[in-house]
């Protein structure tokens, strides 16, 4: 694990060893790492530890191959509950030489030498090793230190606020729960957050998704509108009937005389200014949409409006003026009518909307 020297802070679980004796109930507790301004302090904090017991926290060092243990500093143990707050050079605890990075586990170990809670600082690392705690490379209670440049002076000094540190129990007690208290509020602060922002994502997704819909949408409503117009500046917004004998199917209507082609509902209202009243009724629609077309014929001067029938089914085409009716095979034909066009189907529609028609 990696610390800054300006400013970090880990947190971590403390494990009940196999070992221990709790009160019943377990032993649960954190550990708070912070390094600020190249210092380092350790708050411990635990509680369901058997009562009259004591300990010592010790930081479990790696040095190659081999596993160094720390002792750091005593911890007095008051109503099942243990609380130190401790402060410590970073790099180097104790005058040790080793750094707070070469710490690989926190153990918190009672008067017999028992383990009673534990924290890796990383991966996890086979620590328990028998006598590894008889051979302690620095004991801070008793004054104890490897001298690895540091003076005598500057080892007792850490020494001495260790002690102190530890005869303060009731204090740090309390110190340690605020800052637990704190961290867990920040815990869910955060967690909060991150679930505030994942639904804003999704939100965000959704919106966009709807947007870029929407977006084409727009662009085959323009594209279709745009042939239309573009169909429309082609005919020069009149009622040129050529322009459907030029575009639409040519249809073989050998029963009937004259030019026929296949054609839409929207073509009606391009031969006559009245004959936009057919896409809208019910018997020409009927059979439009069962045989997906209707016809339109030209005999010389005179224009033939046809929809197919079988069985002669649509029985109101002879109400609209569809007299005649011209088999073709097996009782279907088309029921044909005469267009008489309007003395004003030749004026331009585009006048007659803006009211500037005759």
């Amino acid at each position: 694990m990696i610390f800054s020297r300006d400013y970090s802070r880990a947190i971590l679980n403390l494990k009940q060893e196999e070992t221990s004796s709790s009160d019943g109930y377990g032993i649960f507790g954190r550990v708070v790492i912070e390094i600020k301004g190249g210092r380092g302090e350790i708050m411990l904090y635990a509680k369901g530890i058997e009562a009259g017991a004591s300990g010592n926290l010790y930081f479990i060092c790696r040095k190659g191959d081999k596993l160094i243990p720390l002792k750091a500093v005593l911890v007095n143990i008051n109503e099942g509950a243990a609380a130190v707050k401790w402060r410590f050079n970073p790099d180097n605890i104790l005058g040790s030489g080793l750094k707070i990075e070469d710490v690989c586990v926190i153990v918190l170990i009672n008067r017999d030498g028992e383990p009673i809670l534990s924290a890796f600082c990383g991966k996890p690392v086979k620590w328990k090793r028998e006598g590894l705690f008889s051979s302690v490379a620095v004991k801070a209670v008793s004054g104890e230190s490897i001298k690895t440049g540091e003076t005598e002076k500057e080892s007792k000094e850490e020494v001495l606020k260790a002690e102190t540190e530890a005869l303060k129990v009731k204090e740090p007690e309390k110190e340690v729960k605020a800052d637990i208290k704190t961290e867990i509020k920040a815990e869910k602060e955060t967690e909060a957050k991150a679930e505030l922002d994942e639904r804003v994502i999704k939100f965000t997704e959704v919106v966009n998704r709807f947007q870029k819909d929407l977006d084409e949408l727009r662009y085959y409503a323009y594209m279709e509108k745009t042939e239309r117009e573009e169909e429309a500046a082609e005919q020069a917004l009149d009622f040129n009937i050529d322009y459907i004998f030029a575009k639409r199917p040519v249809y073989d209507f050998r029963e009937c005389r004259g030019d026929f082609r296949e054609i839409g509902l929207n073509d009606l209202c391009l031969i006559d200014g009245c004959m936009y009243k057919y896409a809208n009724n019910p018997t020409v629609r009927a059979a439009y949409r069962k045989y997906k077309h209707l016809l339109l014929g030209r005999n010389g001067a005179e224009l033939l409006f046809c929809i197919p029938d079988k069985n002669r089914e649509l029985k109101e085409a002879e109400l609209l003026g569809f007299t005649d009716f011209k088999e073709i095979d097996n009782n279907f034909g088309y029921r044909i009518m005469k267009i008489t066009k309007e003395k004003n189907s030749n004026e331009n529609p585009k006048e007659k909307l803006d009211g500037r028609g005759a």
